[in-house]
């Protein structure tokens, strides 16, 4: 029973942390702006256009965001768009 016990334990653990790489770029920024997930939009911006993965626009309630995170996607910020940001 112990055996069976720990392989469950295990297979979780494995579970949580291959969904954990599945956040998308709305999920992401939904949690950073306090956002309703079905609101949110990615929009283009010139760093999305050129192939990153890492920095995006976002639309939510009006209000346009710029959002970054790092690689592993375990970190992500979000702020107003500016002007520059070029987004849309």
């Amino acid at each position: 029973m112990a055996i069976l016990r720990s392989g469950l334990v295990l297979w979780s653990v494995v579970l949580a942390m291959s969904m954990a790489g599945c956040a998308t770029k709305s999920s992401l920024t939904a949690k950073a702006v306090g956002c309703n997930l079905v609101s949110v939009d990615i929009v283009p911006n010139a760093a999305s256009r050129r192939g990153s993965t890492t920095d995006w626009c976002a639309k939510c309630k009006q209000t346009l965001y710029r959002c970054v995170s790092n690689a592993t996607r375990d970190k992500v910020e979000c702020r107003p768009a500016k002007e520059e940001d070029q987004c849309g």
